[in-house]
Parts: C-alpha cells; sequence; structure tokens
C-alpha cells in the first residue's frame, strides 16, 4: 500500500512540473558577414542579457567565411537571419526573395586597405583584390564606376579575411573596415593607405539585418520577436561599451586585445549615429537612391520600387476592434476635454522643442550624407548636384563655366613620414585655403585623397587661369608641422563649359587628364585641356 502511495506521489509532481515547464526555445540561426568583432556587438548583448531568451528564441550565432556570403546561406535555409550591407538592393532588384529588417549602421565601413603607391582607384586596375563577393562589395565596386574604371579591369578575390595576406603579397588590395584593419596595422607599425567609398561620393547603410521573405510568411511572430530583441541587445551594447567588449574578448574573439576591442567599438558607435536617429532606422528614400545609383553604374539592369525589400515592424491591422476601442476612447477624451486644456500649453511647447530636435537631426544626417567629415567641403554626391545646377545656370544665360581639378603635389611625403594624423591635418589647412581663395558664388569639394575640384561659374578660361595661379601661390605657403615647415604645391587642369564639353562627366575627365598634364610638366602649374578636335 506504501509503495502504491509513493508511485501515485511520484506521478504527482511529474505532472505537476510538466504542467509550469518552460515551452522549448525557437532554435534560430543567426549569419554573420564577418569573424566575431565589434560590429556585431548587439548580437552578443542580445544572447547575454537574455533578450532572445525572453522572446523565446535559442540564437545560434554564426561567424562569417569564405565559402557563402550571408544573403546565398540564408535564401538557401543554412541560417534564418543574416546580416548584409547595401548590396541587398541588388541581391532584391535582381529578384532574390530577401526583406532588410533593420540597418544598424548608417554608412558603411568597408575600405579598401592597401600598403605602398597604391592610393586611389585608378592604381587598383590590374590588382589583386581580395573582398567578399558581389553584393556584399556594392560600395566598394562603385568607387571604381564612379572613376570610370571597368570591372573587368580588376582581378577580384574571394578574401581570405586575413589582412596578413595583403602584407605576405598574396593579395594587392584588402576589403577591410575603418574600425578594425587599420587599428591592427598602426599597433604593429605598419604603413598603410585606406581608399574609402565616402571619400568618393559612396556612403551606403552596413551591416543590415535582414532575411528571407519566406522567414517572414511561415514564422512572422519570430521575425518580430528577433528584430525587437536585436535592437535592444544593439541599445545595450552602445550602452555598455566596456561591458560588452569584455565579453567579446573571453567569449568570442580572445584573439583580438582589449584595446583594439575599444577601437572598434568608438569607431563602430561613430557609424551607428544614435543620437541623430532612431537605432536600425531604415529611410525608403535613401535605399532608392542606393538603388538607382546601381542603376547608373551599371550594376543592375533595371531600377525599380523597394517597398517590398523593407519591413514594417507594424503593418496594418484589418480587427475592426481598434475602432471601437477609438471611440470608446473618444467618449472619455471628450468626459477629460477641460484636464487637457490645462495641459495643452505645456504638452505643445514640448511638440515644438521635439519637433525641432527631430528637424536638428535631419539636417545633421542631410550634412553627413553630403559633406566630406574630415574637410567638411561637399562630397562628389553634392559635388554632381551642384555642378548640374551650374551648367544648367550657364545655358540659360549663355554664360561659360571653369571646372579646376586640384592635385596636391608633396602631401603624399608630409602624410609618410608623419603619419596620417598630420596628413589629415594638412588636408583641412588646404580645405581652409581653397575655401578662402574662391568667391561666395564658387564651388570647391573633395574629389577623394589629396584631390579636390574647384568649379567657377561665369569664368572665361582665362580668368581661371589667374585664379588657380592664386590658389597654388596660397597653396604654396608654409604648413608648420611637428617644429618644422613644410610645403605643399598643387598641379591644376582645367576644362571649360561650354568650350571643351556640355557634359558633367566629361568635363571631370578633361580636367583630370589635364591635371596629369601638369604633373608629367613638372608639377606646381596649370594646363587646359586642348580644344575638341585639336591635334
Amino acid at each position: 500500500m506504501n509503495k502504491l502511495r509513493r508511485l501515485a506521489l511520484a506521478l504527482l509532481l511529474t505532472c505537476g512540473g510538466s504542467a509550469h515547464a518552460e515551452p522549448p526555445l525557437d532554435h534560430v540561426r543567426m549569419q554573420l558577414r564577418w569573424t566575431h568583432q565589434f560590429q556585431f556587438a548587439g548580437y552578443y548583448a542580445a544572447v547575454q542579457q537574455g533578450y532572445y531568451r525572453e522572446a523565446g528564441l535559442d540564437v545560434e550565432l554564426i561567424p562569417g567565411n569564405n565559402v557563402a556570403p550571408a544573403i546565398t546561406r540564408v535564401l538557401k535555409g543554412e541560417a534564418d537571419f543574416g546580416v548584409t550591407n547595401a548590396g541587398l538592393a541588388q541581391a532584391y532588384i535582381e529578384g532574390k526573395p530577401v526583406v532588410a529588417l533593420a540597418a544598424i549602421l548608417q554608412s558603411s565601413p568597408s575600405v579598401w586597405i592597401t600598403t605602398g603607391n597604391l592610393t586611389r582607384p585608378a592604381d587598383l586596375m590590374g590588382k589583386r583584390l581580395m573582398a567578399l563577393p558581389p553584393p556584399e562589395n556594392a560600395e566598394l565596386l562603385a568607387v571604381f564606376l564612379y572613376e570610370g574604371i571597368p570591372l573587368d579591369q580588376l582581378d577580384l578575390q574571394m578574401t581570405s579575411y586575413r589582412i596578413d595576406d595583403l602584407l605576405e603579397g598574396k593579395a594587392d588590395a584588402f576589403n577591410g573596415y575603418i574600425s578594425n584593419e587599420p587599428d591592427l596595422l598602426r599597433a604593429r607599425g605598419i604603413r598603410y593607405n585606406v581608399i574609402s567609398p565616402r571619400q568618393y561620393g559612396v556612403d551606403f547603410y552596413s551591416e543590415v539585418l535582414f532575411t528571407s521573405q519566406e522567414q517572414i510568411r511561415q514564422h512572422p511572430e519570430r521575425v518580430r520577436a528577433f528584430r525587437a530583441a536585436t535592437l535592444k541587445g544593439w541599445q545595450y551594447a552602445l550602452d555598455h561599451q566596456d561591458e560588452i567588449v569584455k565579453l567579446i574578448h573571453d567569449k568570442y574573439a580572445p584573439d583580438l586585445s582589449v584595446e583594439h576591442l575599444r577601437y572598434e567599438a568608438q569607431e563602430i558607435s561613430k557609424l551607428v549615429l544614435p543620437t541623430l536617429v532612431p537605432l536600425g532606422h531604415m529611410n525608403p528614400g535613401r535605399w532608392q537612391h542606393i538603388a538607382d545609383t546601381y542603376l547608373k553604374l551599371g550594376m543592375v539592369k533595371r531600377s525599380i520600387p523597394l517597398d517590398g525589400m523593407l519591413y514594417d515592424p507594424e503593418p496594418p491591422r484589418t480587427d475592426p476592434r481598434p475602432l471601437y476601442y477609438t471611440l470608446a476612447g473618444i467618449s472619455v477624451l471628450l468626459l477629460a476635454a477641460a484636464a487637457l486644456a490645462m495641459t495643452y500649453h505645456r504638452l505643445y511647447r514640448q511638440l515644438q522643442r521635439t519637433t525641432a530636435e527631430r528637424e536638428a537631426a535631419l539636417r545633421e544626417v542631410r550634412r553627413l550624407a553630403h559633406f566630406d567629415p574630415l574637410t567638411h567641403l561637399p562630397n562628389r554626391l553634392l559635388l554632381d548636384e551642384l555642378m548640374l545646377q551650374a551648367i544648367a545656370t550657364a545655358r540659360r544665360q549663355r554664360q561659360q563655366v571653369a571646372v579646376c581639378f586640384i592635385d596636391l603635389d608633396g602631401f603624399k611625403p608630409i602624410n609618410d613620414a608623419l603619419g596620417h594624423a598630420a596628413g589629415d591635418h594638412v588636408l583641412r589647412e588646404i580645405a581652409s585655403r581653397l575655401r578662402q581663395s574662391l568667391r561666395n558664388s564658387d564651388v570647391v569639394a573633395r574629389w577623394g585623397g589629396d584631390e579636390f575640384v574647384a568649379v567657377l561659374p561665369d569664368t572665361s578660361e582665362l580668368a581661371a587661369i589667374e585664379c588657380m595661379a592664386q590658389v597654388r601661390q596660397r597653396l604654396a605657403q608654409a604648413l608648420r608641422l611637428a617644429g618644422h615647415e613644410y610645403h605643399v604645391n598643387a598641379s591644376v587642369g582645367i576644362a571649360m563649359y561650354p568650350a571643351h564639353s556640355e557634359s558633367r562627366t566629361e568635363l571631370l575627365e578633361l580636367a583630370d587628364q589635364a591635371m596629369y598634364c601638369a604633373k608629367t610638366q613638372g608639377k606646381g602649374r596649370t594646363c587646359v585641356a586642348a580644344r575638341p578636335g585639336a591635334a
């Protein structure tokens, strides 16, 4: 009898325990696009803080490899979610059923890392370039197309994820992150060059969390929960950087020093822009601009609306109950009208402040998209717009426009001898001198590296030559660096609208060619493009 009682009690306890057991977690595979770094800090934080578990998810983080990019793995069902860059738009236009859930980085950290004398895109023609495959490397390839360099003149190789392959001569350029490889190379005392897409007018989203359309159809709640937990993890990581740095070092990337991870955290935080835009924010207009850029550059055959690519975490509801709730709420609001009237003025002032703050944030985002962050001069994107405006005005008013391509002479030895910090100081000073040397109606933009472009509306060829002589004289004035005087000069090429061409692109190309002519004639001089049909 006692045995039967003990057996019954055991069964009762077993049943009671089962009734209160937690439901099994939903296993989810998250494909990273690179080896473990701070650039994935939000995912590590969401795991460590239990945000995924609270959402009912057991998340497996899969580091990137050189076998298949994240988009391929997600669409094959080998992963449920992935991280990629703005090349996701290219994949969508090509018919791949992908959906962007959130853009973690508002600007891409992707850069070309080189050594030696390879300092501009033209230097990489015919060279061995290690990078992720398209569309993962879209912004890096866009640089060459902006420079008029056909992609078939590049020797593109799948990345090994090892910067040492660049140092060992196995590659001439390496697809790196401004937040990663530069610090590793500096720590080893190795000189390097950075070719950044942003210097050439290419500024795209990056670290885009995405999934497949099939995943959203079959598991909408899982997608919503994963996205929310991920953004929560990113917020925690940004607010507790030292803690997450230690976590990454201890658990995910013990080969990376704490100092390097801190550097990466600082650089990544700058690209997230957490104080300017909501975490994960995606602007449909900016995505469409990215798609249109791919079309202009020949990277896609057509441009289509991207509405189907952008995830809406709160899709429209057809349930009629919200209407009933609204009507009931209106009744309550009518009864509370007197109380609301008392607080109206305070709320209105708060709304004004909030609106002003949002408008200021949007202005800052636009500034970052159109101006070079180092010199604060217009970048290529804005230069394109300003040149088109200048040409349109000149066409209407039958005026001339001078396009001047300015390349610094003597900058590289200073940069090599004193380091990038001194080089940045020189570029800022040169930008200031250029602005002071030109009229308010003139435009001066940073083209990339140590190259600048000046656009002089309503200016004759002779006046442009005289203006550039004054500019070169101003630039040649001594620079004081580290207690010594240094000198730079400039080689300048000029092309005239409409005498040389009426095309913005051709004017830039002709001015660039004329600048190289000035270089070959001894530097520190100005050359004018040859007239069409001249021998």
